[in-house]
């Protein structure tokens, strides 16, 4: 059985949706969900500048699956299970 994280399939049903709006934007001119992900990557970013343990295995994780030289997909980002616990978890806390 393929697991599919909860956050990797919103961000691709985020981005299917935005490709089929004109323009990818809403009347506003912003891009729905734009402020919840900016907030989620706020947190998640606070997170790993006053964590340095969790930043360092998440590297160690990221660089583990993907090379430096090779383009990345969906699919190698779903295969980064630490990734996908850590977000949760900064969804859980924030």
């Amino acid at each position: 059985v393929k697991r599919t994280s909860m956050f990797t399939r919103t961000a691709k049903q985020f981005l299917d949706d935005s490709t089929r709006m004109p323009g990818g934007v809403e009347g506003n001119g912003q891009v729905e969900g734009d402020e919840s992900t900016s907030t989620t990557l706020a947190y998640a970013t606070y997170v790993l500048a006053t964590r340095p343990d969790i930043q360092q295995t998440l590297r160690e994780t990221i660089d583990q699956r993907i090379g430096r030289d090779e383009p990345v997909t969906w699919e190698m980002i779903e295969q980064i299970e630490y990734l996908d616990l850590f977000l949760r978890e900064v969804l859980r806390m924030y």
